[in-house]
């Protein structure tokens, strides 16, 4: 049947050329596969259910093949709720380590008490090798340094506008749109422009909510993650109607309800289209907004929660 594989070559083949090998008897045709051509004489016209057993074998096959398991073919195609949203997370990196647990502190506290008592004294010649280097004016110095102090005046007045707060966390940025005043991040919708990758739309929308007034660093061309508005939101409507069928007669409990999830933060767009992440780092400068904003904060994750709503909140305490 195939003249392009012998018998020795039969035997060597992948497990996809086995497969299409097992299916040709049912809907031969002609197909390639790496660098070999395998060639089958035409006998009769596959049927519907045949073809798709061949599809179903082929994608066993790659799913199988080499020494690590990878995904069936076409198994990370997922459609998208349009507009196609960018937003631009800038962030501000902690400058101080964060506390460690009480655990470890007293772990470590038990190790040095441990290590002190079994410590030889030894000379100052030789634990101290540098002194006769150092002058004097150094050594009042060193023993005169005092780590600056964790909580700042930022911290005691609770100023979200201020990045000196938090100073083992990380900050991010959201803006207040001055047409809509919701808050989120700078966010832009995808002009479907040929060619404009997400990227160049987040920073357009950062650029337009505080221009050049900070120098940021932007992390990679790809986004971090994706969040589908319009599903979020069929869904809270969904468990709102369920909620309020459950509580029977409850009419004006039920409009309650609903009163509620439209005071929800929400994030700026309506809850229509696929929100795209992407981040940049805050380098130096003092923020200044445009015109298209007229408010900012610098929030922690958990603070995040303030305004945007419990599903999409944990969706950015994934990955940020």
């Amino acid at each position: 049947m195939f003249r392009a594989l012998g018998d020795g070559a039969r035997k060597a083949a992948s497990p996809l050329q086995r497969a299409l090998t097992a299916s040709a008897a049912r809907h031969p045709t002609t197909t390639r596969h790496g660098g070999s051509i395998v060639v089958v004489q035409l006998a009769s016209t596959p049927t519907a259910s045949s073809a798709s057993s061949a599809a179903a074998a082929a994608r066993a096959a790659h799913a199988t093949r080499g020494r690590h398991r990878v995904r069936p073919l076409a198994a990370d195609v997922v459609e998208v709720e349009m507009p196609l949203i960018a937003n631009m997370i800038v962030e501000r990196i902690p400058f101080l380590l964060p506390l460690p647990p009480a655990w470890e502190t007293e772990y470590n506290e038990w190790s040095h008490e441990r290590a002190q008592r079994w410590r030889k004294e030894l000379p100052r010649e030789i634990t101290n090798p540098k002194k006769e280097y150092e002058s004097e004016d150094e050594l009042r110095q060193m023993e005169a340094f005092v780590a600056a102090p964790r909580e700042t005046d930022a911290d005691r007045a609770n100023d979200v506008r201020s990045m000196r707060r938090k100073s083992d966390q990380f900050l991010f940025l959201v803006v207040q749109d001055a047409d809509t005043g919701v808050w989120g991040f700078p966010r832009r919708k995808h002009s479907g422009k040929e060619g404009e990758t997400m990227r160049q739309v987040a920073t357009a929308a950062m650029e337009a909510c505080i221009g050049d007034s900070i120098e940021t660093y932007v992390v990679g061309n790809a986004p971090m993650g994706k969040f589908p508005e319009k599903a979020a939101a069929a869904k809270r409507e969904t468990a709102k109607r369920e909620t309020a069928a459950a509580e029977g007669d409850g009419g004006g409990d039920g409009g309650g309800g609903g009163d509620g999830a439209a005071a929800a933060p929400a994030t700026t767009g309506g809850g229509e289209g696929t929100n795209y992440y992407h981040r940049a780092q805050w380098i130096e400068g003092v923020l200044k907004l445009e015109s298209k904003c007229k408010d900012y904060k610098w929030l922690t994750k958990d603070e995040l929660g303030d305004h945007f709503n419990e599903e999409h909140h944990a969706f950015l305490k994934e990955i940020l």
